[in-house]
């Protein structure tokens, strides 16, 4: 597949899910969703599926920044019943990590566009990975 192909991919994909966000908002009556769920099996860095890029999207079309947070980090196990052992910050679970220079809980619309620039670090699997 050549990097055209892929650039063409990337698009129609991000396009698609863009739409399905936009659907997903109105049959909702513009009211966000509490138990949206984000990921994916997708590991092509072509693809938008489960990226950062997709949580702007949720955030620019309405959805508070806690649900956007919740929809990558909790309802993912407790959609799949694994919410007894990961997706939370207790003891006894087991948790990947990020660590923030700001609270994205804290910032406005504009910055969810670049989120990427407010990671510091990430820990996966009990190994700190540094950006």
């Amino acid at each position: 597949m050549s990097s055209g192909s892929g650039a063409a991919t990337a698009a129609f994909e991000w396009g698609n899910a863009t739409q399905m966000f936009r659907n997903a908002v109105v049959l909702n009556n513009g009211k966000p969703f509490t138990h949206f769920l984000f990921g994916s099996d997708a590991g092509s860095a072509c693809t938008p599926h489960a990226s950062l890029r997709e949580l702007y999207l949720m955030r620019k079309l309405g959805l508070p920044a806690e649900y956007c947070l919740r929809a990558a980090i909790v309802n993912g196990a407790r959609f799949m019943r694994l919410h007894g052992s990961i997706g939370q910050l207790t003891p006894g679970y087991c948790a990947d990590m990020i660590f923030w220079h700001r609270n994205p809980l804290e910032l406005d619309l504009a910055d969810w566009e670049h989120l990427d620039q407010y990671i510091a670090a990430v820990m996966l699997d009990g190994n700190l990975i540094e950006l």
